[in-house]
């Protein structure tokens, strides 16, 4: 074998373990990685305008397309500027690699005034990822990526970092890439699945509750067989959209807040969670009602019974332990449901009517979003209050379609996100949720989408304010509002001076055309939603 850099090594590494996309910005410390990435172009780089933006493209590809997103940075400012995203895939138990330079091997921790010196930046990286490890020389590099790999791919996905000191980056030394490393399903004590499934075979009234992790371990389809031999309706938690297919009849989307919903969480009297953490807000604050009989199936076992007592816990890979149960359950007799198709389509019916009552506007702006978004559309929404409707209320057709930043509930996230999630499947739309106020925080990468010819569509909220934050003054402090009005530009012309498409909607009957003509182009384009909800449900 020649002799290779430390840098060469690394994509080496990269292209063993299957990586065809990396993001990242170059700097002096990773000259020898880019030079390894020239010599190996079927790995594609894209070059994001900031940081930020590379580690969230590279968290939306891992969501997307369920394999590891790469993020490469240089050492201290540009590793740093990856923290916010790096703990956003924590968060979001999600398997994004950061590739990180450091100052000399020699000069670490010695506080001599290097060029981009930070105290322990290893120990900061670490503090915000699942594992992080710095490989000493060029010999090491294989192992540690290896490493990184395994852990990433075994488990709960959580970032992982790989530190690489520039001169180690610029040795050479004849190494060999390790096998890739391979996906570990982990399945549950068979005892406790077999308990599992007698108890939810004699349930009159169960339910199934699917957060992220049944996306995230591609576990769609037995949940829907699973949900239909128990004669189960499905709720989902905002992560766990599009478990199964919200046209199916025992799909209720996420409407856990909703009255009818509540209800039936009330009087069911067994339910099966799986790869849910049961978040605060989501909950209620732990008010949610559940039954006693909880079957709770998760990959981490630190999870179980973590915010909700559960009966059972079955700890392993949620489409390993969703087999176990299945292959249970199909040698059971199951309690019959007669009436619960008719129970579903009133409740469902119920809620459509509620939302067309109370919040016309709204409902038909969910109806023009759905009409003018291919059905199979990758949406990333960010926290922006104007998104929330989306994010509860808008159906979803496809499994592992709609990303949220549910564990760190960063601002920024959705538009460098569908950059990465285009960059993962090309021909699909991707689109990104935001308010005017998050989307300022990485409209940079405008330029980043327009160079890279990946057509996402920005669906922009103007209401020229933080308007959650505002509204919370309005409760908290008698309307005494204090910096969340925000100065904005034309992003009509914002758009247009990148070379992207710029649409701007003032009525709900410009949306749906709107979205259309976005979803043909073959530029990013920018969608400003300009009209008032407020002021629309005031027009007589």
């Amino acid at each position: 074998m020649p002799l290779v850099t430390g840098g060469q090594a690394i994509v080496d590494c990269l292209e063993a373990e299957g990586v065809d996309v990396a993001f990242g910005i170059p700097g002096e410390h990773t000259i020898a990685l880019y030079d390894g990435l020239f010599h190996r172009p079927g790995i594609r780089h894209i070059l994001p305008r900031h940081e930020q933006g590379a580690g969230f493209m590279a968290e939306g590809y891992a969501m997307a397309s369920g394999k590891v997103g790469v993020c490469i940075t240089t050492t201290g400012p540009g590793a740093f500027n990856a923290l916010t995203p790096l703990a956003e895939a924590y968060g979001d138990s999600v398997p994004v690699l950061l590739i990180a330079s450091e100052i000399g091997l020699e000069f670490i921790g010695q506080a001599r005034g290097i060029t981009h010196e930070s105290k322990d930046q290893l120990g900061v990286l670490e503090r915000a990822s699942g594992w992080a490890a710095q490989a000493g020389s060029v010999g090491e590099i294989p192992e540690v990526m290896h490493e990184a790999f395994v852990r990433m791919r075994s488990g709960r996905p959580r970032p992982a970092v790989v530190q690489v000191p520039l001169d180690v980056m610029a040795e050479r030394d004849d190494v060999t890439p390790l096998a890739p490393a391979q996906v570990q399903r982990s399945a549950a004590d068979p005892a406790a699945v077999a308990e599992a499934a007698r108890m939810l075979a004699r349930a009159q009234r169960p339910i199934i509750w699917a957060g992220g992790g049944v996306n995230i371990a591609a576990a769609n389809d037995v949940l829907r067989q699973l949900a239909e031999l128990l004669g189960a309706p499905v709720i989902a938690t905002p992560d766990g959209k599009g478990a199964i297919p919200e046209n199916h009849p025992l799909a209720l989307g996420g409407s856990s807040g909703e009255g009818p919903v509540i209800e039936l969480m009330r009087r069911a009297d067994a339910a099966l969670v799986v790869g849910t953490r049961f978040q605060q807000r989501l909950t209620r604050n732990w008010t949610m009602p559940l039954p006693r009989q909880l079957v709770q199936v998760d990959v981490d076992p630190s999870e179980i019974g973590k915010n909700y007592p559960a009966s059972t816990g079955l700890v392993g890979d949620a489409a390993a332990v969703l087999g176990q149960l299945l292959e249970q359950l199909r040698g059971q007799t199951i309690a019959p449901k007669p009436e619960l198709a008719t129970e579903l389509t009133g409740i469902r019916e119920g809620i459509a009517g509620y939302l067309r009552e109370r919040f016309t506007p709204e409902a038909e702006m969910l109806a023009a979003f759905r009409e003018g978004l291919a059905p199979d559309a990758l949406m990333f929404s960010d926290t922006a209050r104007a998104v929330g409707w989306l994010r509860n209320h808008l159906p979803i057709y496809a499994p592992r379609s709609f990303f949220t930043p549910g564990g760190f509930s960063t601002l920024g996230f959705s538009f460098p996100s569908a950059i990465g999630a285009k960059a993962a499947f090309p021909d699909r739309q991707a689109v990104a949720a935001c308010g005017d106020g998050s989307f300022m925080f990485t409209c940079n990468e405008l330029a980043t989408a327009v160079q890279e010819g990946l057509a996402v569509t920005v669906l922009l909220f103007n209401n020229r304010c933080h308007l959650g934050i505002k509204d919370h003054q309005d409760v908290e402090c008698g309307g005494r509002h204090i910096a969340v009005d925000l100065h904005q530009p034309d992003f009509v012309r914002f758009a247009e001076s990148f070379g992207a498409l710029g649409l701007r909607v003032e009525r709900l009957d410009q949306l749906a055309p709107a979205l259309t003509q976005a979803r043909e182009s073959t530029k990013p384009a920018i969608v400003e939603i300009t009209f008032d909800m407020q002021r629309l449900h005031r027009t007589p």
